[in-house]
């Protein structure tokens, strides 16, 4: 008996939980037995979120009559979809895990704004919600069926509209800077649309639960007419003094039940947490008219001073949300646009930009503003990617800048232990930054990491010796959670195979010809490895196809082994392995056009979905497109995904409400879907379709960074001919241009001059500058 195992055995004896240790003994048994059982970097994640879950469930079961977010009072409702029966004691949001979030660029935090403008400053902290009695009764958003939310020019100030026969009532929320302090603004506006004088009373409450489950709030104070303290720091400002502030607890109930009390409460400590309050304003409005409230919040915990809050309530709200406007305007038109015939998809590349830029930490990225606001290389590879190809460099390069202080005295880059795709991650983002901008400083400092980390990945992989379909491979671990329990992972090897690949292109390029070489023939040894460890998976099964590991069937984790295509690029396109491997994906792995994950997350996965796609764009196939119409379909109304959605609720129901690996995914589809390096060919709309180049319709990109260069291009449909026109910077121009079209081609004329086509593809020379082409 190991240490562990008589540790564990001895806790379980003192506290009575003998029966579980065989089943906690054996849960590592399934799937490989492995070096690190649980990344344990994630372990305080887990931990929180299991006790919140628990507090969760205790704090809402009593206490159904409160006002609760949306997810509550859906999932709670044995009258909707939504519902979960409650056997366990853990209960969070599983069934509409959906949120945005607004910031300003390069902060570290970001403020989370639910379906029904529910807001939450603080990192899982309390929410902000706003209400409207009119006529007695009441609107609490949260519990309205329809609403109509957006985020204005699609920049991070979001707005959410309540309709109603007699009035609109409209919530616009955006983050700006106070007096230096990072501060989120709600505007709450009620319109009256009669022809009558109404008067609604408007409340802003602080409430004890966000987007994923409930919040401690121990204590809310109010300051003075305009300043709540909520657990002891400076928490709610109200631009204009409210009538009457009201402050409750766990034990007296939901301030909502206290609205029409005369005598006041301005402060409540509950150690339970369930601390609540609202802050009202009666209303009064001729017809036609509106009326607007503001209220602040500090985006993290400030330090309470008399001087702080008056500063916090000085300033104009238009001229705040004005400068916020052109902040994120400036921002978004940085690097790559474009503008397709498709308005939904061109809409959606902006939503994605602004939302990957708002993920951006300065010298880290995270893939969520709160589930998932933590570091993992995997992500990093498709976001600062994504960053690199919108031609956002300098925000990429400050991040990959600090990848040498994230790799251990090993070699290894590490996420966290036991994830050992992380290696060959890091390796490809670094050196793809170095593709994308020609960098060649970069390269040179980044040049010892590199090489430190393809020295881990060899010694590692190679500590698998036993023949077998093992050999070679690198070890058993976690790895991405979408595949299963520990186990050999194709996906680690191949990005650890991708990583030896650009240590020898990073030593070809510097000149390091010891270094070239070497990796170069370790890289050949390593594919050998992995490809006669297919061979042996193919007689097992019968079938040349990729699962996601030697030892196991067709599942859903073999989504991870698509990687050898996208984005690695290490297997020709139409390699059996990719043909099958996709075919079997279609066949087993689907739920109506998306990627359906059996493991962990059980959902459709959007971006999972999109690595299909972008395989079939790099087969140069039309197939890619109900892929991408359909996770265009499951965007919400402004712009986000959740990492899953419930195939019954259509909500999200696993990880990040807004996760951003997607957004990165969605931009990285689009540049693609327009634009890719093939080798030494740059290759134009490689999946068109026929409406795009009809009469009248036109595209274009511009200031496209690509590994020869930035690129611009249009494209215009007339009446006879479609011309296309390119505007390019190179570095080195490509040998040749591919342009793919959705017809068959009568005649070209290439800068004027007549060329031999094919089909319904040409080759045109790198320094091209117009192709005129005919139909048949």
């Amino acid at each position: 008996m190991g240490v562990k195992e008589y540790f564990l055995r001895s806790l379980a004896k003192k506290y009575g939980f003998t029966d579980s240790v065989e089943y906690i003994e054996a849960l590592g048994k399934i799937g490989t037995e492995a070096e690190v059982p649980f990344p344990t970097d994630l372990a305080p994640m887990a931990g929180r979120m299991f006790t919140r879950g628990v507090f969760t469930q205790m704090a809402i079961q009593p206490n159904l009559d409160w006002v609760l977010p949306y997810w509550a009072v859906r999932q709670y409702d044995p009258h909707d979809a939504s519902f979960i029966p409650r056997m366990t004691w853990v209960q969070f949001n599983l069934t509409q895990r959906n949120w945005t979030a607004v910031g300003l660029p390069g902060s570290t935090r970001e403020v989370v704004v639910d379906p029904r403008g529910w807001v939450t400053p603080w990192f899982e902290g309390w929410s902000l919600d706003t209400w409207l009695d009119y006529e007695g009764k009441m609107l609490y958003p949260s519990r309205e069926k329809e609403c109509r939310q957006r985020q204005v020019e699609n920049l991070p100030l979001v707005t959410t509209v309540f309709d109603q026969p007699d009035f609109r009532f409209e919530l616009e929320t955006f983050v700006t800077k106070i007096d230096g302090i990072e501060s989120v603004l709600v505007r709450a506006t009620v319109a009256n649309k009669t022809s009558r004088t109404i008067s609604p009373a408007l409340y802003f409450s602080v409430r004890p639960f966000n987007p994923e489950g409930a919040s401690l709030v121990k204590s809310i104070e109010a300051l003075d007419d305009r300043t709540l303290a909520i657990n002891g720091s400076l928490g709610v400002q109200f631009h204009t003094p409210p009538q009457r502030i009201h402050c409750s607890d766990g034990h007296d109930g939901d301030c909502a039940f206290y609205r029409s009390i005369e005598q006041t409460r301005t402060s409540i400590k509950d150690e339970a947490g369930l601390a609540n309050a609202y802050a009202m304003y009666p209303l009064r409005l001729e017809a036609g008219q509106e009326q607007d409230f503001v209220c602040i919040a500090t985006v993290r915990p400030e330090k309470i001073t008399a001087n702080k809050a008056t500063r916090l309530r000085a300033f104009d709200y238009h001229d705040m949300r004005a400068d916020a406007k052109a902040v994120w305007r400036e921002k978004l038109h940085q690097g790559m646009n474009l503008e397709l015939p498709d308005k939904a998809m061109t809409d959606q590349f902006y939503l994605c930009k602004n939302h990957l830029m708002l993920a951006d930490d300065g010298d880290s990225i995270t893939p969520g503003p709160m589930t998932y606001h933590h570091y993992w290389f995997r992500d990093s590879a498709y976001m600062i990617t994504a960053l690199d190809r919108m031609g956002l460099h300098i925000d990429a390069r400050r991040k990959l800048m600090d990848y040498p202080h994230r790799q251990l005295s090993d070699g290894f880059f590490q996420s966290q232990p036991g994830e050992w795709d992380s290696a060959g991650q890091a390796i490809w983002t670094l050196v793809e930054h170095f593709r994308i901008t020609g960098d060649r400083p970069f390269l040179e400092k980044m040049f010892v990491p590199l090489v430190r980390g393809g020295q881990w990945i060899v010694r590692t992989r190679k500590k698998q010796k036993a023949a077998g379909p093992t050999k070679g491979l690198l070890p058993p671990g976690f790895s991405a959670e979408h595949f299963g329990p520990n186990d050999f992972y194709y996906w680690d090897d191949f990005w650890g195979l991708a990583g030896l690949r650009d240590v020898s292109r990073a030593g070809e390029v510097l000149g390091k010809r010891d270094t070239w070489v070497t990796f170069e023939r370790e890289a050949e040894h390593f594919l050998e490895d992995i490809r006669e460890s297919l061979r042996l998976v193919e007689h097992r099964l019968g079938k040349e196809v990729m699962p996601a590991g030697p030892y196991r069937r067709i599942d859903c984790g073999m989504i991870g082994s698509i990687a050898a295509l996208y984005p690695l690029r290490l297997l020709d396109p139409f390699d059996p392995l990719i043909t099958n491997s996709l075919e079997a994906l279609h066949e087993c792995c689907m739920f109506e056009n998306g990627f359906f994950s059996q493991m962990i997350h059980a959902g459709i996965n959007m971006y999972l979905t999109l690595h299909i796609a972008h395989c079939h764009l790099l087969r140069r196939e039309t197939r890619a497109w109900p892929l991408i119409k359909y996770v265009l379909g499951k965007a919400t109304s402004v712009g986000t995904w959740p990492e899953a959605i419930h195939p019954a609720t259509g909500g999200g129901c696993m990880g990040d409400g807004m996760h951003l690996w997607a957004a990165a995914d969605w931009l990285l589809t689009l540049r693609d879907l327009l634009l890719f390096e093939d080798g030494d060919h740059l290759v134009l709309t490689p999946a068109p379709l026929y409406d795009w180049f009809e009469w009248g319709n036109h595209f274009e990109v511009n200031d496209a960074p690509t590994h020869f260069g930035v690129v611009s291009f249009r494209v215009e449909g007339r009446e006879g001919d479609v011309v296309l026109n390119l505007d390019a910077a190179w570095r080195q121009a490509p040998l040749k241009i591919e342009w793919n079209l959705p017809f068959p081609i009568g005649e070209a004329l290439v800068d004027g001059k007549p060329v031999n086509v094919n089909d319904t593809r040409i080759l045109v020379p790198g320094g091209t500058r117009e192709v005129r082409v005919k139909r048949v």
